[in-house]
Parts: structure tokens; C-alpha cells; sequence
């Protein structure tokens, strides 16, 4: 009844004063009338001293603030940085806090991030519930995503997030190129072969190949490099493109099924490391024209 009488007497714009800056005022508006909440919350956004000091007062003392919380982070862009590291709680409050804004982020705004904010979130990802356990709709999932990749965060490992978040995450490339992350990310425990990683998702694919060391050492002695003969040549043709300098261990690992039929169908260059790698059928053309590219370059 105080605060309404309070309301009523100096009116809702002075709301947005700091004389009014209360925990109790927020607290009775965030239970009762959440409109008249965000214009006090809309005045807390600027995180100027004044700002900050309630809010520092709020957050530690206030009983409704994962309200607030919500209402805060559809508000300002700076939330996630604000709570992150301008803000003194203990690590389990300014955990929950974080999880609760994760949890309700805007698709509206862009939110700004810091190396200090993808250090926090790779350091605490695997416990955050928004993340991890909590049902994430779709769209939310993409704004996590959408922060995250904001934010430069590229997680180690995918196996704790929820089936929607992975996505999301996975949709972005953000994540580090493992057997397991791999495996989660095509959501199969098939072999991870290159041709077999094309023929399920085309954007897995590109990202492999222009990270092709983390592939290779992530995959060799656990699966061939490429299964199919057919799709041999497509691949070699690619890592002459993109990694040369891997070109040799991508063919050293690939299934024994994997040779040239036609050496025509690759730059010369290659030739000679195909016929080392005895990956060339030996037909009378194929010898025919490699010897006669042999002589030419002796001469």
C-alpha cells in the first residue's frame, strides 16, 4: 500500500528518478504490475553510478530478482557483461543469474560482448542449465547461439548441451573439431570419413576441410579419411586447394578402394605422390601418360 500511495503522489515517470531507486518499490512492481516495472528498469539500463549502486543493492538483497532479471535482459544489450563483471555476488548467485538471462534473451537486441564474457561462459557452460537441462525452444536456442558466435566462443566439447542448443551451436561452428564433437555434431556413431561427412551435412563438411589438421588428427586411426573410391578424386582435388601440405596423409589414410582411374583428371603435380602412394590405377593410359610426364620434366 506504501509504495502504490507513493506511486500515486509523485507519479509513474518518477519512476525513472533515483529517488525512487528501492528495493521494495521494485520488488511490490515486479510482483504486481511489471509495466510500471520497466520504466524504473528502462532508468537502470544507463548504469550510471547511481545505477549501479541500486542495482548492486538489488541484486544481493532484492526477493524478485530472476524477475528482474528478465525484464532487465529484454532491455539492455550491456546485461550479460554487466553480470559477467561489474557486479559483486558470490559465484553461485551471479551463475543463476547469468543462466536466467541466457535463458530470456532478446531476439530484438544484439548483445555486447568482451573477452571476459566468452571466458566466463567456456569456463562455466557445462553447468549452466539454459544450456544443459532446461527445454530450449528453437528460437532461443539460435539467440544463444547468435551470442555465442558474437562473443568468439568455440566450445571444447558439445556432450552436455541439450539436443537444441547443440544445434544451434553446431549450425554456427562453434565448436572445436574432435571424433566426439564430430560424431554429436552428425548426430550418428557412423565413420567419419569425408566423402560419408558430405553426403550428411554439406556445412559440417565445409568446416572440416577448412580446419583439416584438427580433422586429421582428430580421425586418423579411428576412421579412413575417405571411404568411397567414386569421391576420391573430388576430395583430393579440394585439399590440393585448401590444405595441400595435408594432401599426403589425407591419401595415406583413405580406404584401399581409393584410387585414380584417370590420372588426367588431376593436375600433374600430383601425379607423382599418387603413383608413390600407389592410389593409380595401373592401366596402360595411366602408365602410358606418367611416364612420358616423368621424361619430360628429366628433360
Amino acid at each position: 500500500d506504501d509504495v502504490d500511495a507513493v506511486i500515486r503522489e509523485c507519479g509513474k515517470k518518477a519512476l525513472s528518478e533515483p529517488a525512487l531507486y528501492n528495493i521494495s518499490i521494485l520488488d511490490h512492481l515486479l510482483k504486481n504490475d511489471v509495466d510500471l516495472a520497466d520504466i524504473l528498469i528502462k532508468a537502470l539500463i544507463k548504469l550510471r553510478t547511481n545505477e549501479k549502486q541500486f542495482l548492486q543493492a538489488y541484486l544481493s538483497s532484492g526477493t524478485e530478482v530472476k524477475k528482474f532479471v528478465e525484464r532487465f535482459v529484454k532491455s539492455s544489450s550491456k546485461v550479460l557483461l554487466y553480470l559477467v563483471g561489474d557486479v559483486e555476488l558470490d559465484e553461485s548467485s551471479r551463475l543463476a543469474l547469468i543462466d536466467h538471462a541466457l535463458i530470456n534473451l532478446s531476439g530484438e537486441l544484439r548483445y555486447m560482448t568482451a573477452p571476459r564474457l566468452c571466458k566466463y561462459i567456456k569456463a562455466n557452460y557445462s553447468v549452466l542449465e539454459a544450456l544443459t537441462k532446461t527445454p530450449c525452444k528453437h528460437e532461443n536456442a539460435e539467440r544463444i547461439a547468435e551470442l555465442f558466435s558474437n562473443a568468439d566462443v568455440v566450445l571444447p566439447d558439445l556432450s552436455p548441451l541439450s539436443k537444441n542448443v547443440r544445434e544451434a551451436l553446431v549450425a554456427k561452428n562453434l565448436y572445436e573439431i574432435s571424433r566426439e564433437n564430430l560424431q554429436l555434431a552428425l548426430d550418428n556413431d557412423a565413420e567419419l570419413a569425408l566423402d560419408e561427412i558430405e553426403s550428411e551435412d554439406k556445412r559440417i563438411y565445409n568446416y572440416v576441410f577448412n580446419n583439416l589438421a584438427s580433422y586429421l588428427s582428430a580421425v586418423i586411426g579411428f576412421s579412413e579419411t575417405v571411404k568411397k573410391g567414386e569421391k576420391f578424386v573430388d576430395v583430393i582435388q579440394r585439399c590440393h586447394e585448401l590444405a595441400s601440405d595435408k594432401l599426403q596423409l589425407l591419401i595415406q589414410n583413405a580406404s584401399s578402394e581409393c584410387v585414380v582411374c584417370d590420372l588426367e583428371e588431376l593436375p600433374r603435380e600430383l601425379w607423382s605422390l599418387l603413383v608413390s602412394e600407389q592410389r593409380v590405377q595401373a592401366s596402360f593410359y595411366n602408365v602410358e601418360s606418367y611416364i612420358a610426364e616423368t621424361v619430360k620434366n628429366f628433360v
